[in-house]
């Protein structure tokens, strides 16, 4: 179980959730509806490779 917070809004509620992690791991991806509670903007987009699946983008919510 991991739990994700915004240490910049610690009124808004934590949320936990589960997750994988991937050695090779640099980025930490989290659903939109994840960065929605915990109020994160969006900083950009980055193309990712996943391992089974085709490349896909994914919003960067990185500072707020």
């Amino acid at each position: 179980m991991l739990t994700l917070r915004n240490p910049r809004k610690p009124d808004i509620e934590p949320v936990e959730t589960e997750s994988l992690a991937d050695t090779g791991s640099v980025y930490l991806i989290i659903p939109d509806h994840i960065r929605l509670q915990l109020a994160l903007g969006e900083e950009g987009k980055k193309e990712v490779a996943l391992a089974q699946t085709a490349a896909s983008e994914w919003k960067l919510s990185a500072r707020n």
